[in-house]
């Protein structure tokens, strides 16, 4: 366990998350979701279904694996959220219809 808390995520993931994490933090702080980290569930939802309209479904999942996977590199709680502390909200209904 503890080998894998001090690498945490792989070179060529944090290589990718750059991209996820910068197009998220743009499309936050233009929509009023200041500060844009920790990501807030409305945040992630309304960024996820307005990626996937603009690009893909791939893209959206991608861009939110990169979030999560940021959140876990910097040891921030996944269901944190400063409007609503339930659930981990990166695996919630709304965030994930893009993959059906």
């Amino acid at each position: 366990m503890a080998n894998l808390l001090w690498h945490r995520l792989a070179a060529n993931t944090r290589e990718d998350c750059p991209v996820g994490q910068a197009t998220f933090a743009k499309f936050a702080v233009t929509n009023g979701f200041v500060p844009a980290f920790p990501v807030q569930y409305k945040a992630l939802a309304q960024f996820t279904a307005t990626t996937t309209e603009e690009t893909s479904s791939n893209t959206a999942q991608a861009y939110v694996a990169h979030l999560r996977s940021y959140h876990i590199n910097l040891a921030i709680p996944l269901q944190y959220s400063t409007t609503n502390a339930s659930g981990a909200f990166f695996e919630a209904p709304l965030v994930n219809m893009v993959k059906d």
